[in-house]
């Protein structure tokens, strides 16, 4: 960043953007996003929606999340490339996005994914899941007490909507009786009756 910022040397663009390269050659994905600056608005560069688009699509592609966001607002806009909503569509949330989420990072130390929780306690009635959902499911719960998880193995997807903070904040009664599990747990249990 020495060159873009002018930090102990002369601002230089040409020079920040050839670093930038190096360094995505060197394996850090982050640089696209500093080349795409460089022909989007740095003077120095000729500005270069199009250029800023194949560096969008680069960075995209190998895995920085923060220009697959780009890259489908540029399909959505048209912004360096031909306008294509279907394609923006398709890449909010692409290939394997969800299941790098939702993979179990410390298994069996510790069952949480990078975006999801994981049955912490798998086949334990006390766990943050059913007790029949499998190890490979995820979810999330949230402050207010609405749940939801997710099974690809059992095509379930289970949405609890509650008001945990009603009447106030400190009302615990929703964990205390585990009704968010408990009510899922019914579910894999009608769903073994079928």
């Amino acid at each position: 960043d020495c060159y873009f910022k002018g930090s102990g040397v002369e601002k230089n663009a040409k020079k920040a953007k050839d670093w930038y390269e190096k360094a995505i050659k060197a394996g850090n994905i982050d640089a696209y996003a500093k080349v795409v600056d460089c022909y989007r608005s740095w003077d120095g560069i000729e500005k270069d929606p199009k250029k800023a688009f194949e560096w969008i699509e680069k960075g995209a592609r190998a895995g920085n999340a923060g220009l697959r966001l780009e890259l489908a607002k540029a399909y959505e806009t048209g912004e360096g490339t031909p306008r294509n909503p279907g394609a923006a569509g398709r890449e909010y949330i692409a290939g394997n996005t969800v299941s790098q989420y939702s993979r179990c990072q410390f298994c069996p130390e510790n069952f949480r994914a990078i975006g999801f929780d994981r049955a912490s306690k798998p086949g334990d009635p006390n766990g943050n899941a059913a007790a029949s959902a499998p190890a490979s499911s995820f979810g999330h719960s949230g402050f207010t007490g609405t749940y939801t998880w997710i099974d690809p193995e059992n095509k379930l997807v289970y949405v609890f909507l509650s008001n945990r903070v009603n009447p106030t904040r400190e009302n615990r009664k929703l964990y205390q009786m585990n009704v968010r599990t408990d009510v899922l747990e019914v579910v894999y249990q009608a769903m073994e009756g079928e």
